[in-house]
């Protein structure tokens, strides 16, 4: 009876905690949250409040929930595990005039969900699709992997989408950010390996040799593959392996600081 009450607890708290996180996150960033069954919540901008930058709206919440849930979650050695995908959506209120509920419908979400769950089996804290990797001028992105998600990939449906690990915002002065956004891309530590992963997976052997030779440290299956002549359009690793990545095994997940845009 004690462990039951004890687990029941447990889980009483852990998902008062994802609740509060999520519900922080989603009104500093102009979101609307969407409690799941279980300890699923989905969060979605850009479709009942108009945003302009809805996906580094996305990346700022993300890792507003990571600080703060890799913090409170481990006393219970538990992690989190958040998927970030960008698509059209259908939303609003659904039901009848005795009881309704926002919901929501399309891509994005069905995406989501599954870049969260894939994220977990790779033991990767935020996984983002190829559009919200786009807002790499304010974070940094590591490719990481590729997989065949079907909603992702329905244009061509035989093929696998690159996915990114998204790390920390970049770190810029908060009155002169605009001016240092290209100072900051130059600095990215990941540059070279994402320019190398994206020109084999586009067949551009000669290019990713080229910007592989710029690593100290290249990831060693991309040169392998390389030096054997693998046409990386035509490549698709087993799933759910990731990539070799070269990055830091620890990597501070940093919000924005106020006054800096969403």
């Amino acid at each position: 009876m004690g462990d039951y009450a004890t687990r029941t607890e447990m889980v009483g708290t852990v998902i008062g905690e994802l609740t509060s996180a999520a519900t922080d996150a989603a009104q500093a960033t102009r979101g609307v949250v969407q409690a799941l069954p279980g300890a699923t919540i989905a969060i979605v901008w850009n479709a009942v409040t108009a945003t302009a930058q809805h996906r580094a709206s996305a990346c700022k919440a993300a890792l507003m929930l990571r600080a703060h849930l890799e913090k409170s979650l481990q006393p219970w050695n538990l992690s989190v595990s958040i998927g970030l995908a960008s698509s059209k959506v259908v939303c609003g209120m659904v039901g009848s005039s005795k009881m309704r509920r926002f919901d929501l419908l399309g891509a994005a979400f069905t995406n989501a969900l599954a870049l969260s769950e894939l994220a977990a089996t790779w033991s990767v804290p935020v996984l983002c699709d190829p559009y919200v990797a786009e807002e790499s001028s304010l974070f940094l992105f590591c490719i990481i992997g590729r997989a065949k998600i079907t909603t992702l990939a329905a244009s061509a449906p035989n093929r696998q989408v690159v996915l990114a690990e998204l790390l920390s915002h970049r770190q810029m002065d908060e009155e002169e950010w605009m001016y240092q956004l290209d100072a900051a891309e130059k600095a990215d530590p990941y540059a070279n390996n994402n320019k190398a992963w994206l020109a084999f997976l586009t067949g551009d052997n000669e290019r990713a040799k080229t910007t592989l030779s710029k690593l100290e440290d290249p990831p060693s299956d991309l040169k392998e593959m390389i030096q054997s002549n693998v046409n990386g359009r035509d490549w698709n690793v087993e799933y759910p392996v990731p990539f070799t990545a070269k990055r830091p095994g620890k990597v501070p997940a940093v919000g924005l600081p106020a006054g800096k845009p969403a």
